[in-house]
This record gives C-alpha cells, sequence and structure tokens, in this order.
C-alpha cells in the first residue's frame, strides 16, 4: 500500500531542497538563430480524457498516442493508494 499521508509529509520536508547534484563541465554556448512566430492556421483541439488515458480529438474522437496502460499499474492506482490524508 502506497499511505499518500506519509508521502504528502516526505514532499514537504523535502521541498526546496536540492536532491541530486550536477557534475562535469559546461559546454560553450551555441548561437541558436531565432526563427520568427507564424501563425497556425490547420489545427485541431484535442482534450485529455482520463477514462480513456489519451487526448482525444474533438472533432472526430481519434485518440493522439492510443496508449493502454498495463493492468498493474491500473491495479496499483485504483486500489493499492491510501488516499486518507491525516
Amino acid at each position: 500500500m502506497l499511505n499518500a499521508a506519509a508521502l504528502e509529509n516526505i514532499f514537504r520536508a523535502m521541498r526546496g531542497l536540492r536532491i541530486f547534484e550536477r557534475f562535469g563541465f559546461n559546454l560553450p554556448q551555441k548561437n541558436k538563430a531565432i526563427t520568427g512566430a507564424r501563425l497556425v492556421t490547420g489545427y485541431s483541439e484535442w482534450e485529455f480524457d482520463s477514462k480513456q488515458f489519451d487526448w482525444v480529438n474533438s472533432e472526430n474522437d481519434n485518440k493522439l498516442i492510443n496508449y493502454t496502460p498495463d493492468p498493474k499499474l491500473i491495479e496499483l492506482l485504483e486500489n493499492r493508494i491510501d488516499k486518507e490524508l491525516e
């Protein structure tokens, strides 16, 4: 079981602390050419549907990535998380 209250306490205690530190050296900066903005006219609107686990096109019900979560992940998210906070 994952305890949401315990995780919240841990995350609050660690807020603002550096967990990972980089090491090595800095590469020289490359000059990037800045390109102008352009107006996009041919676009579709997408909304995330949590029941389908995917972004769905509102015009024709197409899915963006056709993601199917592993049954073990669904079982973990639905049944193994203690959602009660203290």
